[in-house]
């Protein structure tokens, strides 16, 4: 597969990057105005769900500028994610810590030491060395409406204001951006985020409630693109970028009618083999693919029940290279 010619066909274009742009932002904006319209009434709660479901197609969007992907200028998605950032209470850095995830994604030698699943934190083997209190403890942290929502809120609000700052000066960045490109990132987000909380009360319960819908939507299907049965764990030495994407990144099969909130993130086996693909251009392209390309035969497709199960997935078994729940786990402690 060669991917030079593969970006060549799906490369970034100004005409459906700013036409799409033009929509949602459109949508976003008289939605937010009939909130604001209907404040005083009940129907302003009605179009959460609608608001939450819109902030989930600008972190794609946002995501795609972090990758210089959604547009062909790097000065462009710049600017447009810096906006957007501003909006998803996430500074466009935040981007220098993604890039980490596209890097080591499925290496368990990674240089960085770092997960091979970004929402599997422990093996098996590293759950059998806790002690009672340390295993209850990681549990309910792991409870997935614990860790969807309230670990999720945890890093919104807390977490984004200053940790990759933090990353970059304990040396964590396999990127080398300048300290004064992620103090200015960092800086604007958190500066307008308090213009916005004290100048914009009436909106504000609005504001946490979307926010919160569309991260937890958002940490809930991270945790779907990589952890699923069978695995894609691999030392470095086995590990390929493609096979991270197409054995360790997974297809979600994504209803009809939500694919347009989405916007491509599902066909996240693309987007890790070749992540300079636009969100707008990954349907077309695994299309094309699935022609042309034997291996596409194989990729891993989850439904929407598949999603759901998936959630209780905490632990990586090293032994049966699989990804077992907090049950599976006891049971096997409890028969050794």
């Amino acid at each position: 597969m060669n991917l030079v010619n593969l970006y060549k066909r799906f490369k970034p274009s100004y005409y459906q990057a700013l036409r799409d742009l033009t929509i949602h932002v459109g949508m976003l904006s008289s939605t937010l105005y009939a909130m604001w319209y209907t404040k005083d009434s009940y129907v302003s709660y009605a179009l959460i769900p609608l608001v939450s479901l819109l902030q989930v197609k600008s972190f794609v969007i946002f995501h795609d500028c972090g990758h210089n992907s959604f547009t062909p200028s790097k000065k462009l998605n710049y600017i447009l994610g810096t906006v957007l950032g501003i909006t998803l209470l996430t500074p466009l850095c935040w981007t220098y810590e993604h890039s980490n995830h596209h890097m080591i994604s499925g290496n368990k030698e990674n240089k960085l030491n770092g997960d091979h699943n970004h929402s599997i934190f422990h093996s098996l083997n590293q759950y059998k060395e806790m002690n009672r209190l340390q295993q209850t403890l990681y549990k309910v942290l792991r409870q997935p409406f614990i860790f969807n929502i309230g670990i999720a809120t945890f890093i919104l609000f807390i977490v984004h204001r200053f940790h990759i700052l933090c990353m970059k000066l304990n040396n964590s960045l396999l990127y080398k951006q300048r300290v004064y490109q992620i103090v200015f990132d960092t800086l604007i987000t958190n500066i307008c985020l308090f213009i916005y909380l004290f100048n914009n009360k009436q909106m504000l319960i609005y504001s946490i409630i979307w926010s919160i819908i569309s991260l937890s939507l958002g940490f809930i299907i991270f945790h779907n693109q990589h952890t699923f049965n069978k695995p894609y764990v691999k030392t470095t030495k086995e590990w390929t970028k493609q096979n991270s994407g197409l054995q360790g990144s997974s297809f979600i099969q994504v209803p009809k009618y939500l694919k347009f909130f989405t916007y491509g993130i599902e066909y996240h086996h693309i987007h890790h083999m070749i992540a300079s693909i636009p969100g707008y251009k990954l349907k077309v392209a695994h299309e094309y693919l699935e022609k042309t390309e034997p291996e596409f035969k194989n990729i891993v497709k989850l439904s929407m029940t598949d999603c759901y199960h998936n959630l209780w997935l905490t632990l990586y078994d090293e032994e049966s290279d699989r990804y077992i729940s907090f049950k599976e786990a006891d049971e096997k402690i409890k028969n050794t």
